[in-house]
């Protein structure tokens, strides 16, 4: 295949597309079910990228992936292509007035499903509204989403918040309600404790998310620290339904278990919190007509919605 030229062509912009995605997968056996191709196929087509841009772009073998210097200022370099190519079909689309383009959701862990914000609901309003637009939902961990933000993975998020940060703009959807749970194996559980005293919960082990999703200020106040950790809701249900451990959820995940009798929320005022759930852009990138059209199919999802800030 023939070297770079400074021109770009299909052809390019297709093999750009399968290194970013092997990058972002952190490797080629991992980007094979997102591209639907097998590993033989990948690797050719990344060593066609290096052999038209001259360049090694990362390491790749029996010692996993890594990338490279020169492959770290493409990745970066084709990302901004990529938006670049984005920002130019949708202006052609608004030209001829028609709502068009992807919109890329990063969105936090179980927020679907929640009484308070019918997410399903925004999306089927949007493509009523703006039928040529096509929606991607990413699941995100909270922690990584501003970074998702910047490095263009993403256009919006949906997440807890609980501090704002610089060059975001955060739009208030409702206040997530979080609870303190056991599991039906836990002596409280067992018992159908469901008001204990603050020495009989302080007594107890704790489990929690490995990122701060709130908690750490009620169980600083609590004066316990958690012994048992998870990267997700899903693997902090797994330990709280062990019976060994106590743990916070949002009451409208945790209503999952306790609908079906496998948990119990202890009643207290100490053993809850609330925390903002928000939408998140750029606050310096102009908004697509699909995103901005988002935004207000968000906030009719969510009857709680107060005054952005």
């Amino acid at each position: 295949m023939a070297r770079f030229s400074g021109h770009i062509g299909d052809v390019d912009l297709h093999l750009l597309r399968v290194f970013r995605t092997v990058a972002e997968c952190g490797g080629v056996s991992a980007a094979e079910g997102v591209l639907n191709v097998g590993r033989s196929t990948i690797s050719r087509q990344l060593s066609e990228l290096e052999t038209r841009l001259n360049l090694r772009l990362c390491e790749r073998g029996p010692a996993g992936f890594r990338l490279t210097e020169e492959g770290r200022v493409v990745l970066e370099r084709a990302g901004d292509l990529m938006v670049s190519i984005e920002g130019f079909r949708r202006h052609i689309h608004e030209i001829h007035q028609e709502i068009a383009g992807t919109v890329i959701v990063a969105v936090a862990d179980a927020t679907v499903p929640n009484p308070k914000f019918d997410l399903p609901g925004a999306i089927a309003r949007l493509l009523k509204k703006a039928p040529g637009v096509t929606v991607s939902l990413r699941k995100v961990s909270p922690e990584s989403m501003e970074s998702d933000l910047i490095n263009r993975r993403c256009h919006l998020g949906l997440k807890p918040v609980l501090a704002s940060k610089k060059g975001f703009f955060y739009r208030h959807l409702y206040d997530e309600l979080d609870l303190l749970y056991c599991g039906l194996r836990h002596p409280l559980g067992a018992s159908k404790t469901t008001c204990p005293t603050l020495a009989t919960v302080r007594s107890q082990d704790f489990a929690a998310l490995s990122y701060d999703s709130g908690f750490s200020a009620t169980l600083a106040d609590l004066k316990v620290r958690p012994s048992a950790y998870a990267n997700d809701l899903e693997g902090l249900a797994t330990l709280i339904l062990t019976g060994r451990y106590l743990g916070f959820l949002p009451e409208s995940y945790g209503s999952i278990f306790t609908d079906r009798g496998i948990m119990t929320a202890l009643n207290g005022s100490r053993l809850r919190y609330t925390i903002p759930f928000q939408a998140i852009t750029l606050a310096h990138e102009e908004k697509t007509i699909a995103i901005s059209l988002l935004l207000n199919c968000l906030e009719q999802a969510a009857p709680e919605v107060q005054t952005p800030h």
